[in-house]
């Protein structure tokens, strides 16, 4: 790795120490930048709503058959059996899934999935939060705006490496985007979710450049989503192999939307020049879980 990509241990701590939130609502809220969302982003999202076209952010639940290269188990299962009675039939469902990791379906991290010196980012430890942690409040829905960052279209091909700050500028001026407070920051590197191979995932990745962090986070988004995990592997910050998801879920209190499948909204987008939509947003409610299964939907 070469010195100009490394991201030193003291700027990375500055980071964190410079766009931490916790305490800012009081102990133990667990709701983090949902705190600044009200009904006037929700109407301001649904004003970008000009002709009702609606397009699926979730990529698939992976299946697979016992274990992957790695040895690790396939991350989702299927099983199925028949009832039925007199005049009718039924078919039924079990689907037992990882809601984490690169191999799961998109998912929406919660801010109690990560913890740094054993607390998390409502200053809980993991006992703590295992035991009295119910429904996330992200599970009551959001609906904000949208903001696609469209690197692979910008690129012309799909990111082959850590997305550093000068592209990152270079996509936002090519656009003519205008980042806001409580927007939900989206970027595609082009990564194809439904078409990868469920054996190749998990190892290197290109992901969005720790030095970003400034450029996004200065205006106070209220979630951020990626058709990777947005960590870009290997990472730029020595020792540490997630900073993106440390700095957002443990310190700035913005939850993570992962693995979104984003090929079909980047057309969308490309085709009406247009990369700013109503995201709707609705996590299954599963008391005390880190996060949830999502199929976000983008409303142009």
């Amino acid at each position: 790795m070469s010195t100009d990509y490394e991201f030193s241990d003291a700027a990375y701590n500055a980071l964190c120490e410079r766009y931490s939130t916790r305490g800012e609502w009081g102990e133990g809220d667990g709701a983090g930048t949902l705190n600044r969302l009200g009904p006037a982003d929700v109407l301001g999202a649904l004003s970008l709503v000009k002709e009702g076209t609606i397009v699926s952010c979730g990529g698939p639940s992976r299946f697979g058959t016992g274990e992957i290269a790695d040895g690790t188990p396939s991350p989702a299962t299927l099983h199925q059996w028949y009832d039925c009675g007199q005049d009718w039939a039924a078919t039924n469902d079990r689907w037992c899934t990882d809601l984490h990791g690169a191999r799961s379906q998109s998912h929406i991290d919660y801010l109690h999935h990560f913890f740094r010196d054993e607390t998390n980012y409502l200053g809980w430890s993991r006992e703590r939060t295992q035991a009295e942690f119910g429904l996330d409040p992200a599970t009551g829905g959001i609906i904000t705006r949208g903001v696609l960052l469209d690197i692979e279209g910008y690129l012309g091909q799909p990111a082959t490496a850590a997305v550093r700050l000068p592209t990152l500028e270079a996509v936002i001026a090519a656009q003519g985007t205008q980042l806001r407070p409580n927007d939900a920051v989206i970027f595609n590197t082009g990564f194809d979710f439904d078409a990868a191979d469920i054996h190749e995932l998990g190892g290197p990745q290109p992901g969005i450049h720790i030095e970003c962090a400034d450029r996004i986070l200065s205006n106070q988004p209220a979630l951020i989503g990626s058709d990777m995990g947005t960590d870009a592997s290997p990472s730029p910050v020595p020792g540490c192999m997630v900073p993106w998801h440390l700095l957002v879920l443990v310190y700035a209190g913005i939850r993570l939307l992962d693995g979104m499948s984003l090929h079909q909204l980047a057309l969308a987008c490309r085709e009406r020049n247009r990369y700013e939509f109503a995201l709707v947003v609705a996590p299954v409610k599963i008391p005390g879980a880190s996060g949830s299964p999502l199929n976000a939907l983008a409303v142009l």
